[in-house]
């Protein structure tokens, strides 16, 4: 090992500093942190638990919690989780908040949900402090993520058929699409930096519009035989099984550019899964004169393929364009899915053409763990003016549930 940096033994005794403050020296950041946070006036902020109460287990001072939570916030360390991890081995903040170690759930989790609209006082004060102090020239400002108008409501359809043999079995198919796309956008103030989530601080200045849109794109498929028992009665069930096919697609844009439109920043998360699988179910009807009411209930097991990707495309004045992309390899999944309706329907007297029914309710489906995407959790922070493109380095993969629900019309005629 001769003519290299070598280390010491890991058996070695070794004799740290006693103080714990001989390890931050005047020019670290927590310094800042510390002195900002004992200045503040927590209690005219809003902050619960100034006081403490006189009875009961001790609790945290705020200003403990806030430091460990500005902390985070500058070093892009947002879970709670991580927070405590941090406490029990990170000397910058074993020594911001005397070695105190704060459960992640019970404390830290619920000193941010009570404490929101203080919290946000006091980030803003602290970016008015950086601004004076001119550290945005050379820091990083993280933010959590864009937001754009949640998707509403888009038509879809459902047509198919029904074949019955006699009053008490039948065979029956249907097929449901739905192709929805919500859009949102937003334009910055002067003052305001707009940008993607992983474009931070100074960067994303140059960004002053933004835009965004959601597709979803969704087939479903039922093929099933079903027995109705006590076909003459008011009221009756009935069981099906059969077989489900489904494709379920989320794409998902979000855009940020500068006012003259010559630069800019765009992402787009696709996700795809397409499967087949049995599915069961039960139907009841209680018929009322020339009204029927209606409930249903149906579950099934997909088996299939799920891919996923993200794109990203910098256009800048400087280089140009730069893409870059993510593609997870195609991955074999297993989906759960259920689905249900309630329903009132009104059937008209029979004609010589035959028995016809209008029948209105509302259902939902869905789909768990359908949706696939990545999501980035660190990327490399260089200031560069202006950006010229996204250096991933690590990233989430993330599964959400798909969901597709609404009140629906249809008709039918049976001859």
């Amino acid at each position: 090992m001769k003519r290299f940096v070598e280390g010491i033994d890991r058996g070695q005794a070794t004799l740290f500093p006693e103080c714990l403050a001989d390890w931050i020296d005047e020019n670290n950041p927590v310094q800042v942190i510390d002195v900002f946070v004992d200045e503040l006036d927590l209690a005219a902020l809003g902050f619960e638990g100034v006081a403490p109460e006189l009875t009961g287990r001790p609790s945290y001072h705020p200003s403990v919690l806030l430091k460990l939570y500005i902390y985070g916030y500058l070093n892009r360390v947002q879970s709670s989780r991580r927070l405590e991890r941090e406490a029990g081995r990170n000397v910058e903040v074993m020594w911001l908040t005397g070695r105190l170690m704060p459960d992640h759930k019970t404390t830290i989790a619920d000193f941010r949900k009570d404490n929101g609209a203080a919290i946000r006082k006091v980030c803003a004060r602290f970016i008015v402090l950086c601004r004076r102090l001119d550290l945005f020239a050379e820091a990083s400002v993280a933010i959590d993520g864009s937001k754009f108008k949640a998707p509403s409501f888009g038509p879809a359809f459902r047509v198919g058929g029904r074949y019955m043999p006699d009053e008490s079995n039948d065979i029956e198919l249907n097929w449901t699409h739905l192709n929805t796309v919500t859009n949102g956008s937003f334009v910055g103030t002067p003052t305001q930096m707009v940008g993607p989530p992983y474009l931070i601080g100074p960067e994303a200045a140059l960004y002053k519009d933004g835009s965004g849109n959601v597709r979803f794109a969704y087939d479903s498929v039922n093929f099933d035989g079903g027995h109705t028992f006590c076909a003459e009665c008011a009221f009756q069930v009935r069981v099906f099984g059969g077989v489900e096919f489904a494709r379920v697609g989320q794409n998902l844009t979000g855009m940020f550019q500068s006012p003259d439109g010559t630069a800019y920043s765009a992402n787009t998360t696709n996700s795809l899964f397409t499967g087949a699988g049995p599915r069961v179910g039960l139907k009841g009807q209680y018929d009322l004169g020339n009204f029927q009411f209606i409930g249903e209930f149906a579950g099934a097991g997909l088996i299939g393929k799920s891919q996923s990707s993200i794109n990203f495309a910098t256009n800048s004045p400087a280089i140009g364009l730069n893409n870059q992309s993510l593609t997870s390899p195609n991955a074999s999944q297993v989906i759960p899915s259920i689905d249900a309706r309630l329903a009132t329907a009104y059937v008209f007297p029979p004609s010589n053409y035959g028995v016809f029914k209008i029948e209105v309710g509302y259902q939902a489906a869905v789909y768990f763990n359908a949706v696939s995407q990545y999501s980035l959790t660190n990327v490399p922070t260089g200031l560069t003016l202006p950006p010229v493109g996204i250096y991933l380095a690590t990233q989430q993969h993330l599964q959400s549930n798909f969901t597709d629900q609404g009140p629906y019309l249809t008709g039918s005629w049976a001859f």
